[in-house]
């Protein structure tokens, strides 16, 4: 009687644990599967050498979310900031009010047309990119640096250079410019010349130089009634700059960057002098921040970099003396 009791219960008790094992086991596979552990093991085994030598991920500057498809740089020879403040300028006030722009940039030490010239185009100062003349000399040959003109050429873009004055064909490299015209000695000429060609061939990359300013300070002085008229019509070429921009339809997709190689003083420039050294910076279109006054201190050699940057054409500018002004546009950090 015992001995059925006993095998009675112990049937009992087999079957209440072969339900138990059964609802474990279909417990057990409603649950999720846990992530394989074996990559973290194998990452703490990887000796410390190793581990220096693993080459950490770069992190970019944000460009500018769509990068202009024309740039063009606009250069006033010999016009001061203040100018701007006395003259009537209303198409420059226009572009710095709805653009970006400081008062107080710089320009090379050695504040002349070509080496000024030369640092903006390079990124470069000028003991680094050695133009320290300011003449045509054809025995000294082109300049010797890389250009901005040969860094976007060698990316495919189209370029042209309008100048009004014979020693910026130093700058006339066949690796960087389809185009090169000493197109006159005054700014309508000039003007008129780099719209003609424009109409028709539309380069990507302009550079146009308007000499009037510079030419009315020497013969009368800096700040003279005479210049400040000078400075008015400049403007007005600007304004007709503009007008074929819109027409032609790529306003809005342009980039312009104005601004100057030097200032004066008396009837010369030339001197580390602030009024000869101080110009204005003046970018404007395409991802730049409007009415926005720069606060960071901004060279001449700083402009070619900061074209880079807003085209997305990074590659060579940790070798410039200059650095981008990221500051400028609405996206960067």
């Amino acid at each position: 009687m015992e001995a059925m009791v006993f095998f009675s219960m112990s049937r009992a008790e087999w079957v209440l644990i072969l339900f138990a094992i059964l609802w474990l086991a279909l417990a057990t596979s409603q649950r999720p599967t846990p992530p394989p552990v074996s990559s973290l093991a194998e990452t703490s085994q990887i000796p410390a050498s190793e581990k220096e030598n693993t080459p950490k991920p770069t992190v970019l500057p944000r460009m500018p979310e769509s990068p202009p498809h024309y740039v063009f740089i606009i250069l006033i020879e010999g016009l001061r900031p203040d100018a701007l403040q006395e003259a009537q300028t209303p198409v420059i006030r226009s572009l710095w009010q709805n653009g970006t722009y400081t008062w107080t940039a710089q320009t090379t030490p050695l504040s002349l047309t070509l080496p000024a010239v030369t640092s903006l185009l390079t990124g470069l100062t000028v003991e680094h990119h050695g133009v320290d003349w300011n003449t045509w000399d054809p025995d000294r040959g082109l300049v010797r640096a890389r250009t901005l003109f040969d860094l976007v050429h060698a990316a495919g873009l189209s370029t042209a250079l309008f100048v009004g004055k014979k020693e910026l064909a130093h700058l006339n490299k066949p690796t960087g410019v389809d185009y090169f015209e000493v197109a006159g000695d005054e700014d309508h000429q000039i003007m008129q010349k780099a719209i003609a060609y424009l109409e028709l061939h539309k380069p990507q990359l302009v550079f146009i130089h308007l000499p009037s300013v510079d030419e009315v300070g020497h013969a009368t002085h800096w700040m003279s009634k005479q210049q400040l008229q000078a400075v008015e019509k400049a403007d007005a070429e600007i304004g007709h700059f503009l007008e074929f921009l819109d027409q032609a339809g790529i306003k809005d997709q342009s980039l312009i960057l104005l601004t100057s190689d030097h200032g004066g003083h008396g009837k010369l420039h030339g001197s580390a002098d602030p009024r000869d050294r101080t110009i204005p910076w003046i970018l404007w279109g395409v991802g730049v921040q409007k009415n926005h006054e720069i606060t960071a201190s901004v060279y001449i050699w700083d402009s070619a970099p900061t074209i880079l940057h807003a085209l997305g054409l990074t590659n060579a500018i940790s070798t410039m003396d200059g650095k981008p002004v990221r500051e400028a546009f609405v996206s960067s950090p």
